[in-house]
């Protein structure tokens, strides 16, 4: 009987793992072009070369940035998958770390080219007409370039200025 049990359930995962429908792959240059369809995966593979911990310093201050590419799913409805850059900050003063709001300040981008840069885009819920656009330029191994550029002339920068000065240049830790 429990050798049944056991089998049975065994069967079960394996009629449900398989019953799901696998992703379609296409990479990112391919999905800028053509219309998606249901079940694919968009891939880029241009974001690998951001993966790691990167760090701003001046004077005092020092900013670090952790980034990761993740999976994202961009259409449930359709399943729609695509491979984006999440970052996440710390900032320090003295070399003492200074708390922010992490939810503010975790970073979400994509790119269609090599060529381009990741463009991350950063709101303030109170100040919903503030947009702020960050693009992160991938100079060699050992190098990233940071720019803030802001989507409207009069938008405010939703965090702290202490954050983010105008341009940083970044070094691979």
């Amino acid at each position: 009987m429990k050798k049944t049990i056991i089998l049975t359930a065994f069967l079960f995962i394996y009629s449900v793992a398989f019953s799901q429908q696998k992703l379609k792959s296409v990479s990112i240059t391919k999905a800028a072009t053509t219309p998606l369809q249901p079940d694919t995966y968009i891939e880029n593979p241009f974001l690998d070369k951001f993966k790691g911990r990167w760090i701003w310093k001046e004077d005092s201050k020092a900013i670090i940035l952790n980034f990761n590419k993740i999976q994202y799913t961009m259409d449930k409805a359709n399943h729609i998958v695509m491979d984006i850059l999440k970052g996440d900050c710390e900032y320090y003063i003295n070399k003492k770390r200074v708390p922010i709001d992490t939810a503010k300040n975790n970073l979400f981008g994509a790119m269609d080219t090599d060529s381009q840069p990741v463009v991350f885009m950063l709101t303030n819920k109170e100040k919903p007409m503030s947009v702020v656009y960050l693009h992160l330029t991938y100079i060699d191994k050992k190098t990233l370039k940071l720019q803030v550029n802001f989507k409207h002339e009069y938008a405010k920068h939703p965090y702290p200025d202490y954050i983010y000065p105008e341009s940083m240049i970044l070094k691979r830790d």
